[in-house]
């Protein structure tokens, strides 16, 4: 396990912003680099977040609509989904970019144990003192994971009932929601979250300066 995490987040840094822009630019070498709409890919969204109760990571229950009043971005995500380990990094990169601005990250575990957690922290917090190349990578995605990052929520919804009741059934899945509480954009799949063109993006969304 520790061997497999340190190569993927070696690679993924890189790989997956690699993977978004080879996909969209083919095999033209003068295409131009893909915009944060096209590495994002957003569907539209309706309905209003669930009103539901969900764990914290540090102990006691949080009802979703206590989060109303700034913008949120909702992340669905496990420790055994690969895609969402590819994708931690990124949201690292981008709660960072995003500091200026009344938007939360929210980081919704449905591990059936909340230790899955942590203990992957523990095990990227380890693996990055051993490693000088990609040992910056995995300490921030292990200050992620530890709430240790600005505007960063942790929650635990071991039974799924937050991500079903919003129609996520394939992780990772990230919503994004207004401060009235309502859904406004769907992201189904990994996305290259860091990248610049994916952060003008979001930042053009919530009203904020690129």
């Amino acid at each position: 396990m520790n061997r497999a995490l340190t190569g993927l987040f070696l690679a993924l840094g890189l790989g997956l912003l690699v993977a978004a822009v080879a996909t969209r630019l083919g095999e033209d070498p003068g295409a131009e680099a893909p915009s944060g709409l096209a590495l994002l890919e957003p569907e539209p969204a309706e309905g209003a977040l669930p009103a539901l109760r969900l764990a914290r990571a540090g102990g006691g229950e949080l009802a979703l609509e206590e989060l109303r009043g700034r913008w949120l971005l909702l992340n669905f995500w496990a420790t055994w989904c690969e895609p969402c380990l590819q994708e931690l990094p990124h949201l690292a990169v981008l709660a960072g970019a995003l500091a200026d601005l009344p938007v939360r990250l929210v980081l919704v575990s449905v591990d059936e144990r909340w230790e899955e957690v942590s203990g992957l922290a523990a095990e990227l917090e380890r693996a990055a003192g051993m490693d000088p190349q990609g040992g910056r990578a995995m300490q921030v995605a292990a200050g992620l994971l530890q709430g240790k990052l600005p505007a960063v929520l942790l929650l635990h919804d071991p039974e799924e009932r937050a991500s079903h009741a919003l129609g996520t059934f394939k992780y990772p899945e990230t919503w994004l929601v207004d401060p009235q509480g309502r859904l406004r954009l769907r992201f189904v799949g990994a996305k290259a979250w860091g990248a610049q063109e994916a952060i003008a993006y979001l930042r053009a969304e919530l009203g904020g300066p690129r």
